[in-house]
């Protein structure tokens, strides 16, 4: 679609709110969740499958969509980003995707890591590091491949809401379930999604 009449396919659909042009905002802006899908793949363990990280951005760029306000003046895909990330990083935290023993295994690292760099008042090279440990550098990459993407659940991380960076501790609910009006809902958006990506 010319870029000219995007803004007015927003106009449209947040009118009349038809199926046909809210697919067509999902084509205009999908580039944005393939984006950020692969970007948080590389720093994810290897079972951590792109499709899934896929699913739940394409989740956030349909609710981006629902919530947005053209009026605001803010760019959408400022907004869809938040939205997208914040989508794909609930639905980890839903998962709980790292087994216990590497959250152990990568507070250890972090912990040994720590105690060299104030022993030797700067950071240490790998090989400095593994010989700290006493294991070979092989042996410390296999260890940085199993704990990597471990920290990208602080829950100091900022996710953008309604123009304030909140961070994700502000999200998390006293529920560990959804109620059955979000889980209903849920269902839903994902027969949407499936049946859009299936076309």
């Amino acid at each position: 679609m010319d870029i000219k009449n995007i803004p007015e396919l927003w106009k449209r659909y947040k009118s009349d709110k038809k199926t046909e042009d809210r697919d067509q905002l999902v084509r205009e802006y999908i580039h944005i969740v393939r984006y950020i899908a692969g970007r948080m793949a590389i720093s994810l363990p290897d079972h951590i499958e792109y499709g899934d990280l896929f699913s739940s951005g394409v989740m956030g760029l349909l609710t981006a969509i629902e919530k947005f306000d053209p009026e605001r003046k803010i760019p959408f895909e400022f907004f869809a980003n938040q939205r997208v990330k914040g989508s794909i990083l609930d639905d980890l935290r839903k998962m709980d995707w790292v087994p216990r023993s590497v959250r152990k295994k990568a507070r250890e690292l972090e912990n040994s890591l720590m105690k060299l760099q104030h022993q030797l008042g700067r950071a240490p090279s790998d090989e400095e590091f593994s010989k700290f440990l006493n294991i070979p550098v092989e042996d410390l990459n296999q260890i940085y491949d199993e704990v990597k993407g471990v920290n990208l659940l602080s829950l100091q991380d900022s996710v953008y809401d309604d123009n304030e960076n909140t961070e994700l501790m502000g999200f998390i609910k006293n529920k560990k379930v959804l109620t059955p009006e979000e889980d209903l809902e849920k269902k839903e958006l994902y027969e949407e999604v499936t049946g859009f990506i299936s076309h």
